[in-house]
């Protein structure tokens, strides 16, 4: 019998291959396709590729203790009991709390779980990069406390120096076309950010990477005065000064906008989207882009907002009240 590999509760931190052999291994194959497809396109794989790429995987669990043994003739896989338990509840979890946070480096990607048959204990599930996915269990309580370390959003606690509209902080109200043009702006200029750092990767190979560093500071700083907020917006705004700071604090970051979200998984295809957040994480603030409208059947109230540590603490706590009460009204349906 193995033992615990933390007392108490048990953490595991797999590969992308391990975790889409395992998904595999318990039925879950369109979750295991999802994984690895990102990273190996059907077009460039043979099955005897896939063949390989799993047996590593395979081997990569027994050696870690996450898997006794492995059946190769018939299949049969031997888990340890809570990565078992983890794999399932994966599966079949309807509702949960997802959190993406990009950078210009990287993307971690946060969902914890919640069990509508077990109430008591949460998955915690972290993607980094999609390459490695650490799970382990946490205490409904403790989901709140999770989300500062992964977003690390920056506070302010008042603004003197720009008109505001919500006890201190930067605000304004927005339309959904003004949004949709906002949100569109932010992407195309991350995509022309994105290019632009492929371009400077290309040239410190050819040109070493000690030519160009200074370089690229100048590029950059260039690059955030050079991106002008496109006019239509500014003429639209409720709040000309909110709108220019909060593009300002975009460019900062490098046009990297997060997000959180709590869903739930009824028999329509897709998703119920019970509360959405989108975040940019500035240098100096961090904003809050949500509807304020409670009542999903009437039109939405765009709100956009610097973010205080007292209202990053109430809104959080709204979104994951949002994903318990799906959880609970799943169960009562089950």
């Amino acid at each position: 019998m193995m033992q615990s590999i933390v007392e108490n509760n048990v953490t595991f931190i797999l590969s992308v291959e391990e975790l889409g052999f395992a998904l595999s291994a318990k039925g879950a194959d369109d979750m295991a396709a999802g994984l690895l497809k990102s990273f190996y396109p059907d077009e460039q794989m043979t099955e005897q590729s896939w063949e390989l790429i799993l047996r590593t995987a395979a081997h990569g669990l027994i050696a870690k203790g996450y898997m006794e043994r492995w059946d190769e003739l018939t299949m049969q896989t031997y888990f340890h009991p809570e990565l078992e338990s983890m794999l399932e509840q994966i599966t079949i979890a309807r509702s949960m709390v997802r959190c993406v946070h990009t950078t210009d480096s990287s993307e971690r990607v946060l969902t914890m779980h919640l069990l509508h048959t077990e109430p008591e204990r949460v998955l915690y599930h972290l993607a980094t990069d999609s390459l490695i996915h650490v799970l382990t269990w946490i205490q409904p309580a403790e989901m709140a406390a999770h989300l500062e370390p992964l977003f690390e959003p920056q506070f302010e606690q008042s603004v003197q120096s720009l008109h505001t509209t919500d006890h201190g902080r930067l605000a304004t109200a927005l339309s959904e076309e003004a949004w949709e043009q906002l949100a569109t702006a932010v992407q195309t200029a991350a995509q022309h950010a994105s290019t632009m750092q492929a371009q400077s990767a290309g040239q410190d190979t050819s040109q070493g990477a000690g030519h160009n560093t200074a370089q690229h500071a100048v590029q950059h700083a260039v690059q955030v005065k050079a991106d002008p907020l496109p006019p239509q917006l500014l003429l639209e705004a409720a709040d000309q000064a909110v709108i220019s700071q909060f593009w300002q604090d975009c460019k900062e970051a490098g046009y990297s906008m997060s997000n959180m979200s709590a869903m739930s998984w009824t028999d329509q295809p897709y998703p119920h989207l019970a509360d959405v957040l989108f975040l940019v994480i500035g240098t100096e603030r961090t904003w809050f882009i949500y509807n304020k409208e409670a009542d999903l059947t009437k039109p939405p109230s765009l709100w956009m907002t610097t973010v205080s540590q007292a209202h990053w603490t109430d809104r959080t706590q709204q979104l994951i009240a949002a994903a318990m009460k799906a959880s609970t009204d799943h169960a009562a349906r089950s």
